[in-house]
């Protein structure tokens, strides 16, 4: 029939698979849409150090050059353009937000790859402040550690703090990678532009950062040994980016007499402290050793008097604002040597000042800061640095008037040249623990320098109560005359957030807590009354 004449002819079928074959056969892999890009992995071993770039390495017998010629720092040191989250490397550092979660970028590809139990991990992880560092596992991607931290953003007026908060970041995650014994760590470009920070001046402060670490943390005997810090990768995943780095690099990193010659006549003026981290130059005057004679005149001066505020004269004294009667003492738990005196004068007051500066980056006082009661988080929506205190942490029977004097100074010092601001969290406050004594109050008067209640533009009291107005007195010491106008009560945390962003500024957990539970109780009061 025409319908069997013009039907098409079939190939036979194919002959039947092994039985082995249809056992191995995943229909889920075979039929899978997914787009996720196979994850490559490069090995450290593959990259080329910043000696080995050099065409002739040589040392330089030049005396007169900030960053000389140390062909076992150049080893260590790598360039490389490509994808961050693809290396091998025991911790790679990601920019993120202070939530952890920002999905743009290298970060938002770090956690493509990463994961699902890099993101449950990050979700049971405390957020990250601006210049803070926090430390995940790999998990899904070759490295073995994830370091987290926040870049600051770029603004023109306050361009020391945002210098300062970069260095940190770079600062922050190569200590915690050589405290937790790593040997190798990869940075991505932790400055953001989106966040306006300008590519070249970011790059000075990271390289300089680095040479200024493996200069005083990473010796030769260190490596040997299978500690420290054997490979440092500057990662950047663009031309511009890779340019940057290779011109800048030749500064701090110098192989030869070239690049010696480039760096005598492309180095910056300002290459920072021993550590790298600008200073500003009122603060290199100021952190100046005073004059032997001048020193140890004050020091002979200096009494030791731990006395206590007991009497009303002594603290009308103080909330008065005026020299307490006992303004001339030296607290010898900061190790001796001369502490405090008597400020009588404002050149008196610098002294003192100065004197506990020089204290803050000696003394240890770990066992102060390990309570989080004062630290640095953000901006905010004017672009001014912001300290969180936070209240019911500050356990005001168990530390030393110096010690907890030492941590705000070694806390705010690097910011408060510029104006900035205090988030006061009042939650959950305990008179009987957590107010301090009026000796720490008049203290705290009595060192601080000028600029700590000069610069202060905003107090936002989180939650306040009648025990808060105590606490106000106290931060009068940290405030200008004009104190009332530049407070902002915040009842509840959605009106702190009116004046900066929610992941700019990390509050403590629990704050959320209270607030429900203060809305709790006044719900039930309303229906007591009204029954």
């Amino acid at each position: 029939s025409r319908c069997s004449s013009s039907a098409p002819k079939f190939p036979p079928p194919p002959l039947p698979l092994p039985m082995d074959s249809l056992q191995a056969f995943d229909p889920l892999q075979a039929f899978s849409f997914s787009s996720k890009p196979q994850l490559l992995r490069v090995e450290l071993d593959s990259l080329t150090s910043w000696s080995e770039a050099a065409p002739n390495h040589e040392r330089s017998t030049r005396r007169d050059v900030k960053f000389a010629v140390e062909r076992e720092l150049n080893e260590r040191v790598f360039l490389w353009e490509g994808k961050l989250w693809e290396l091998a490397a025991d911790a790679i550092v990601n920019t993120t937000n202070e939530s952890m979660s920002d999905r743009t970028g290298v970060s938002g590809s770090i956690l493509t790859h990463g994961g699902a139990q890099l993101e449950e991990e990050i979700y049971q992880t405390e957020g990250c402040r601006t210049g803070e560092c926090r430390m995940t596992r790999g998990h899904a991607l070759p490295c073995k550690r994830i370091i987290h931290t926040v870049g600051p953003r770029y603004n023109e007026r306050y361009v020391t703090a945002a210098e300062s908060a970069l260095h940190y970041c770079y600062r922050n995650a190569l200590e915690l990678a050589v405290e937790s014994d790593l040997t190798s760590i990869a940075f991505c470009c932790i400055y953001t532009e989106r966040k306006g920070y300008p590519r070249r001046d970011a790059a000075h402060i990271a390289i300089r950062t680095v040479r200024r670490f493996l200069e005083q943390f990473s010796s030769r005997n260190e490596i040997s040994a299978g500690e420290g810090l054997s490979h440092v990768v500057f990662c950047v995943d663009n031309r511009k980016d890779f340019d940057i780095y290779n011109d800048l690099m030749r500064i701090y990193f110098p192989r030869n007499a070239d690049d010696i010659q480039y760096q005598i006549e492309k180095i910056p003026e300002d290459i920072g402290n021993e550590k790298g981290e600008p200073v500003v130059d009122e603060r290199k005057v100021r952190i100046s050793a005073m004059p032997g004679q001048e020193e140890k005149a004050v020091a002979a001066s200096a009494e030791t008097v731990t006395e206590q505020f007991a009497s009303t004269e002594s603290f009308q004294s103080f909330a008065s604002m005026t020299s307490a009667p006992d303004a001339s003492r030296l607290s010898a738990s900061t190790g001796g040597g001369g502490g405090g005196w008597g400020t009588t004068d404002n050149q008196t007051n610098e002294q003192l000042y100065e004197q506990y500066l020089r204290k803050s980056l000696s003394v240890d006082i770990r066992h102060v800061s390990r309570h989080d009661f004062l630290y640095r988080s953000g901006q905010d929506n004017d672009g001014r640095p912001v300290f969180v205190l936070v209240g019911n942490r500050f356990p005001a029977r168990d530390l030393e008037d110096d010690h907890v004097i030492l941590h705000v100074i070694k806390t705010m010092d690097n910011q408060v040249h510029v104006p900035y601001s205090i988030v006061y969290v009042h939650s959950n406050f305990s008179v009987a623990l957590n107010q301090p004594l009026p000796t720490l109050l008049s203290r705290i008067h009595e060192v601080l320098d000028r600029r700590f209640k000069k610069n202060v533009k905003r107090l936002y009291v989180v939650h306040p109560s009648m025990s808060s107005r105590t606490i106000l007195v106290g931060l009068r010491a940290l405030l200008s005359p004009k104190f009332w106008q530049k407070v902002v009560y915040c009842d509840k945390v959605s009106q702190l957030y009116e004046h900066c962003k929610r992941s700019e500024v990390i509050l403590p957990d629990g704050v959320m807590d209270y607030e429900k539970e203060q809305e709790n109780s006044l719900m039930n009061q309303f229906f007591s009354w009204s029954l």
